[in-house]
């Protein structure tokens, strides 16, 4: 390699990476979370608090939506959804294989022309849109 090259990353630099991205991520999850009164697992009202924000979660959401945020759900407060259906009922592989309507890189296509809202919409509005549409459920 000559001096005029520039280095790549090598793998030991992209895991270190990784791993403080996902450190922070776990760290911004924790202090956000909301204090559990007494130790009970439940927050003030009885309500269950909300899961710990990591790429874990994001998976099962993806794979259990109809258990984490279905009809059954024991925490009223936390149904979002009427059908029964999962993601990844439509999302196969939970969504990480091309040619699987996969969810990788989906971030950057958004914001973008919504031709069903008649308008710009962002990512948020496109998961909602799949609740109340294809889930028959409400907005997160």
């Amino acid at each position: 390699m000559s001096a005029a090259e520039p280095k790549t990353p090598g793998f030991a630099g992209i895991v270190i990476v990784g791993l403080l991205v996902g450190a922070a991520a776990i760290a911004a999850g924790l202090s956000l979370a909301p204090a559990v009164p007494g130790g009970a697992g439940l927050v003030a009202g009885g309500a269950t608090p909300p899961p710990v924000v990591s790429e874990e979660y994001g998976r099962r959401l993806i794979a259990q939506t109809n258990e984490l945020l279905g009809p059954d759900q024991a925490d009223p407060s936390r149904r979002y959804i009427a059908s029964r259906l999962n993601c990844a009922s439509c999302h196969l592989a939970i969504g990480t294989e091309p040619g699987t309507l996969n969810l990788l890189q989906t971030a950057e296509h958004y914001p973008r022309f919504s031709g069903r809202a008649g308008g710009m919409t962002d990512i948020e509005d496109r998961i909602n849109e799949c609740m109340q549409r294809s889930m028959n459920g409400k907005p997160l």
